[in-house]
């Protein structure tokens, strides 16, 4: 749901990344072409980061101070 909302993405889908290698390794080694799609979509997640459409980018933008232009 956090990652849906974009509240903790980062965070959220470092713990999907966590979930989706112990289902490759333990649970269903077979199914590794749907896990590297996984993987990589939530690796894209981690290194970009939610969007603009998320609740992190709206708390973050609020609670930088805006800069004010020179005269």
């Amino acid at each position: 749901m956090l990652l849906v909302v974009g509240l903790a993405s980062r965070l959220s889908a470092l713990g999907l990344m966590v979930m989706t290698l112990v289902i490759q390794l333990f649970v269903y080694p077979d199914g590794w072409p749907e896990h590297i799609l996984w993987f990589a979509l939530l690796l894209l997640i981690v290194a970009r980061g939610p969007g603009a459409l998320s609740l992190d980018h709206l708390i973050w933008s609020r609670a930088q101070p805006q800069p004010v232009p020179a005269r």
